[in-house]
């Protein structure tokens, strides 16, 4: 009887530690799922935060590029406005130059010599048409002449003399006078406008 209780109780005893043993086994199951979940967790979090960290860079990056290009059209419509303002002024000026070599050569004419077809260097005006014979060529002639400074009427005068001689058409004087006197006759009076080609190149002398 004795026996039988004993091994009783030590069928007992054995049944307890196999149950501790389940238990045992199933905490370190537990705490294992809990570490596995804090770890995908953790990984999740790490995951969010460096898409985020992306997401924030594309972001930066899209506002810095759409910034640069708004500098850069800026930039471009600065200088086209500018580029604009400079054609604007250009052309004003050109138009003013223009009116005023208009108003300035009013009553000029090209010299119709031949030398003078291409460039029209030589441009006359005849004040008063002369009585006597026309000059001749290589032969001496006599005249009075006043040289000015870009305008023939109001410019500063650079140059003035009577009774001049020179053999006309030898090269004696510059070329505009050997073509711009062609034509004329004893007594006639003529203005002249001479540009630099057929004056005295690029010295700036004489109108």
């Amino acid at each position: 009887s004795n026996n039988n209780n004993h091994n009783s109780h030590g069928n007992i005893k054995i049944a307890n530690e196999n149950d501790d043993a389940k238990e045992s086994h199933k905490e370190k199951e537990k705490l294992q799922k809990l570490r596995l979940k804090k770890q995908l967790q953790k990984q999740r979090r790490k995951e969010k935060k460096a898409a985020a960290a992306t997401a924030l860079k594309t972001t930066l990056q899209a506002r810095q590029e759409s910034r640069q290009q708004l500098l850069q059209q800026t930039k471009e419509f600065v200088d086209k406005k500018q580029k604009i303002r400079q054609f604007d002024a250009t052309t004003a000026s050109a138009a003013t130059d223009n009116s005023s070599k208009t108003n300035r050569h009013q009553g000029f004419a090209p010299h119709p010599h031949p030398q003078n077809q291409r460039n029209h260097d030589v441009l006359y005006q005849d004040l008063r048409i002369g009585r006597g014979p026309p000059i001749r060529h290589r032969k001496n002639t006599t005249v009075s002449y006043t040289l000015r400074a870009k305008s023939h009427s109001v410019g500063k005068v650079l140059d003035a003399g009577k009774s001049f001689s020179f053999r006309f058409g030898k090269g004696e004087v510059i070329k505009g006078w050997d073509i711009g006197l062609e034509g004329m006759k004893v007594g006639g009076v003529r203005r002249l406008i001479v540009k630099e080609g057929m004056g005295y190149g690029k010295r700036d002398v004489g109108a």
